[in-house]
């Protein structure tokens, strides 16, 4: 059988990447906070600043190694449906995986994603 995001390679199945990101920290915006220091002031995966307007749009902190990255919830949900890592640091973030194992960056993968989540 195929690995899919349904299930690992040791044929444990998988948290479905919504309710993943469901357990992830959840960050009320602040622009005192949202500055590059404290916390980046844009996702990384759709590069849109974070601001009180995207109130209706979770910002979701995982616990991935570096900590303290941010995305918007959709946009961690639309990577985990490829990826199983933080975006930035790479850090596998799927429970069956163990914590704090680094993937090596795919290239291909990232653009693929950054090009899907743009359309």
């Amino acid at each position: 059988a195929l690995c899919s995001w349904t299930t690992c390679p040791s044929h444990i199945p998988l948290e479905s990447p919504a309710s993943l990101v469901n357990t992830f920290t959840r960050i009320r915006f602040d622009p005192d906070t949202f500055n590059d220091e404290t916390y980046a002031k844009s996702c990384a995966i759709c590069s849109a600043d974070f601001a009180a307007s995207t109130a209706s749009t979770a910002i979701v902190s995982p616990p991935c190694a570096a900590g303290r990255h941010v995305f918007h919830e959709q946009c961690l949900v639309g990577w985990f449906e490829r990826a199983r890592s933080c975006p930035l640091c790479r850090s596998r973030l799927d429970p069956a995986a163990g914590p704090g194992t680094v993937e090596p960056v795919d290239v291909e993968l990232a653009l693929a994603v950054e090009l899907s989540l743009a359309s």
